[in-house]
């Protein structure tokens, strides 16, 4: 494993430039969208609004990072492998859960149980509802309308056996996003080794964009996503794997449209080892899926696609101009994956995370030129962060670098009030 050891002020020009492309989305960002209220965005590059509220919640946060910052390099290194697993995954719970509650127990289940969200679509279903989806689609709640009926689904399951309401709901969205972080760490350790994946774990662990894990319905997404990249790398070296994948993809794609450009963090790892063969295999049985799907249930993939873009056309995406939220989308993603970022970036080698983290940016260019991404990518894009915070394999001095990016996400979370 190679860390680039270099003095410490060469990172100053490479943070300087992370701090400029924050100030540029807060400030710059901020003065736009005041003085066009059609934007619908009062916390550029952000949704919500500012409003600092420090309480005595804040200890919880700062305490849960303190102890990550100091316990979690060191069981990085000496845990088991199965264990490290286990135990990253809790941390990342735990940190985001820490982070919501720090305004109040409510901060961890009110983002799922306002009118836009899944949880109030769970009434809607029945036994027309796969059939129906699509045309009755204006009548579902505002996030219902912009993805398949993966989500809502699973929420009704879960009421069904007794685990209804946002309490239950916020545990399995949280635990799921959670659950990528030992699929990013096997992925790794596959295509570069164990050591780097170890160096990786504290920082998927205590990232700033743990803010919005708890609680979206992004979470679920990212974690579903990340078990989908896993297997499909995971079979380049055993293809029986490939089917898995196939199935997991096609999962992915019942929970969100846009999960279809993640692929590119799977299909650079395996036509990088010559693995065309899994790629078939693997896009073979998703889209197999998605047509059972269509063929047992009335639900068809893309007659939904169709819909929702015709939903977010008639939304708030006209009064946002792509000149501005081209832009703008890119400042929230670097403020979500924090200051080690851009400097993890300038000092990797290793051509597997190397080739991770650029099928990541290749998913996210395609991403914000589709314009189907203007504003609110804190939440839509939560699923390729995992995958560019790779990155920090490279970094020295670990501890220093989790320290800012835990008090990067103790601020979002104090001065940044939105609807998840």
């Amino acid at each position: 494993m190679l860390v680039d050891r270099r003095p410490r002020t060469r990172d100053l020009p490479v943070v300087a430039a992370w701090v400029g492309v924050a100030a540029v989305g807060v400030v710059v960002g901020g003065a736009l969208c005041a003085r066009n209220v059609e934007f619908h965005t009062d916390a550029a590059p952000f949704h919500g609004h500012w409003d600092l509220a420090i309480g005595r919640g804040v200890l919880v946060p700062l305490a849960v990072g303190a102890l990550l910052i100091t316990v979690a390099p060191t069981f990085a290194d000496r845990l088991r492998w199965p264990r490290l697993l286990a135990s990253s995954m809790l941390g990342a719970f735990t940190w985001s859960v820490a982070l919501a509650v720090s305004v109040g127990g409510h901060g961890l289940t009110e983002p799922l149980s306002t009118r836009a969200e899944y949880l109030a679509g769970v009434r809607f279903v029945d036994g027309r509802y796969l059939r129906t989806f699509v045309d009755a689609l204006h009548r579902y709640p505002t996030h219902i309308k912009g993805h398949p009926p993966g989500l809502v689904l699973v929420l009704r399951v879960l009421d069904g056996i007794g685990l209804g309401g946002p309490g239950w709901a916020s545990v399995l969205v949280v635990a799921v996003g959670a659950s990528a972080v030992p699929a990013v760490l096997l992925t790794v350790r596959e295509v570069a080794d164990e050591v780097a994946a170890r160096r990786l774990a504290p920082f998927l662990v205590v990232a700033p964009a743990a803010v919005w894990l708890a609680t979206s319905g992004d979470a679920f997404f990212t974690g579903v996503g990340g078990w989908a990249v896993c297997a499909t790398v995971l079979a380049t070296r055993s293809q029986r794997l490939a089917v898995l994948a196939g199935l997991l993809w096609g999962s992915a794609l019942l929970l969100s449209y846009g999960l279809v450009l993640l692929a590119p963090v799977a299909v650079g790892i395996a036509w990088w080892r010559r693995r065309v063969d899994v790629l078939v295999i693997t896009a073979a049985v998703a889209a197999g899926t998605l047509l059972a799907t269509g063929l047992l249930t009335g639900f068809w993939w893309p007659a939904g696609l169709a819909a929702t873009r015709r939903a977010y056309l008639a939304g708030y995406a006209p009064g946002r101009p792509a000149w501005v939220f081209v832009w703008l989308n890119v400042c929230a993603l670097a403020i979500a994956l924090g200051p080690a970022v851009m400097p993890a970036a300038r000092r990797l080698r290793q051509a597997g995370p190397a080739l991770l983290v650029a099928g990541a940016l290749a998913g996210l260019v395609l991403a914000d030129l589709s314009l189907m991404s203007k504003g609110e990518v804190e939440r839509i894009w939560l699923p390729w962060m995992p995958w560019l915070l790779v990155a920090t394999v490279a970094l020295p001095n670990q501890r220093r670098w989790l320290a800012a990016q835990a008090a990067t996400g103790i601020a979002l979370q104090l001065a940044l009030r939105s609807s998840w």
